[in-house]
């Protein structure tokens, strides 16, 4: 866009402001601008989860200075524009305005920007949203298992943020939708792990070649991280922090953010999820060394073919889950299955895992007896789970050691493969070949 286009919006939006009005639900003139506009800056620069600016509509007066601004709009977006609407960049929420949203709610939203920001920092968006595809948003989940003091940057642009203790102190980019099934206690002190991420284009025509398009619906998302490996996934990070920190790290609160000032985000969605956050699970300080190793093996997974790849989700998740403090009967029966879904192809061939278990594992003839028995155990144990419910153990045995061990196995085998890039030839392995 030119200077002299710049310019003439910049002008237009100067006349608007005298000419606001902001209207409630029910189309009543309700507060005058300046308080409407504190309001808006509000939320966008702390966590004010009770207000609720979209309660309220900005509207201009003069129906010819609207029309001057509608047409200007049209003009410049004619190239995304379809029936009046614009389809704007859809994050990947599970929840999507297709078929575009109504020219009018984009004025809406450059009028807000206006209000609270001034009519530069509006021109200004404007012509970033012309002017550069890619919009960027983050991607956010508050994680259980891992603490951190300051800030930590896992890659450029993925990082560890702990959250302030004080309710009062909390950051704007949390959700607005939490409702009160997730105490704001259960926030404070938390550990965030936040993803500097991009979407393009902007806006798409929502046209019918569009709307007959598959998610991610002709948006391309991708890290903004110039070193950490492509398609990064959030949930593969934690995944590996998991195994390198050896507690069960997991996004418990999931959502995604983007500027209140950016002009494509109209909707204001965040996509917003959660699981049980009630539960209580072990929390380790992360340091310096375990980012190292987990960047290492993060590289080694992403470098897997899928079919390994895919082959390891079960025993990695089962892993993980027997992190959660729970039963040890079903702490044993996940470590069981992972163990299965490591050695075997064919489960209940209890013998083929005990020898291809100590095969892989250990370094030579006194180790792997070792290993051989302590899999027996284990695999007994994850019988009389599955069969009986209780864990049946001789009185040497105390269930909390027995899957402390199940859950080293686990994790040195996971390692292993994920290292040597792929599953070994068992049958050449238990013959003494590698």
């Amino acid at each position: 866009m030119n200077i002299n286009k710049a310019q003439e919006l910049q002008t237009l939006l100067d006349e608007v402001m005298s000419q606001v009005v902001i209207r409630d639900r029910n189309n009543r003139p309700l507060i005058p601008p300046g308080p409407y506009s504190n309001t808006l800056r509000f939320e966008q620069e702390s966590y004010q989860p009770v207000l609720h600016s979209s309660s309220y509509k900005p509207e201009i007066l003069d129906e010819s200075l609207r029309d001057k601004l509608l047409g200007f709009i049209r003009h410049e977006l004619k190239e995304y524009i379809y029936e009046d609407r614009i389809q704007p960049a859809v994050l990947p929420t599970g929840f999507h305005i297709l078929g575009g949203v109504s020219i009018d709610m984009l004025l809406t939203h450059l009028l807000k920007i206006a209000i609270a920001w001034g009519p530069s920092r509006a021109v200004n968006a404007f012509i970033e949203a012309i002017e550069n595809p890619y919009c960027p948003f983050q991607e956010i989940a508050v994680i259980d298992g891992l603490k951190v003091k300051n800030e930590v940057d896992i890659y450029d642009g993925v990082r560890l943020v702990p959250l302030p203790k004080s309710r009062y102190s909390l950051p704007h980019y949390l959700p607005k939708s939490i409702d009160d099934s997730i105490p704001l206690d259960y926030l404070t002190g938390a550990t965030l792990l936040i993803v500097d991420r991009l979407i393009s284009p902007r806006f798409v025509k929502p046209d019918e070649e569009h709307m007959n398009l598959s998610p991610p619906f002709g948006f391309q998302i991708a890290a903004k991280s110039t070193e950490a490996p492509s398609n990064f996934s959030l949930y593969k990070l934690c995944a590996v922090l998991s195994l390198i920190c050896q507690v069960r790290v997991y996004p418990t609160i999931h959502w995604y953010y983007m500027a209140g000032d950016e002009l494509a985000n109209i909707s204001g969605i965040e996509g917003f999820r959660y699981e049980d956050v009630t539960l209580s699970v072990p929390v380790v300080e992360i340091c310096d060394n375990q980012i190292q190793e987990s960047k290492r093996l993060y590289q080694m997974l992403s470098d897997l073919d899928p079919k390994n790849h895919e082959k390891l989700d079960v025993p990695i998740s089962r892993w993980i889950n027997s992190k959660r403090e729970k039963s040890n009967v079903d702490q044993i029966i996940d470590l069981g299955i992972a163990l299965e879904s490591l050695y075997l192809r064919d489960p209940g061939l209890d013998r083929r895992l005990v020898l291809r278990g100590a095969w892989y594992l250990g370094k030579d003839i006194a180790e792997r007896k070792k290993i051989a028995e302590q899999i027996k155990n284990i695999y007994k144990a994850r019988s009389d789970a599955v069969h009986e419910g209780v864990l049946r153990l001789k009185r040497s045995q105390r269930p909390e050691n027995l899957i402390k061990t199940a859950q080293n196995l686990c994790r040195r085998s996971i390692i292993k493969i994920i290292e040597e890039g792929q599953f070994p030839d068992w049958d050449t392995l238990v013959l003494g070949g590698k």
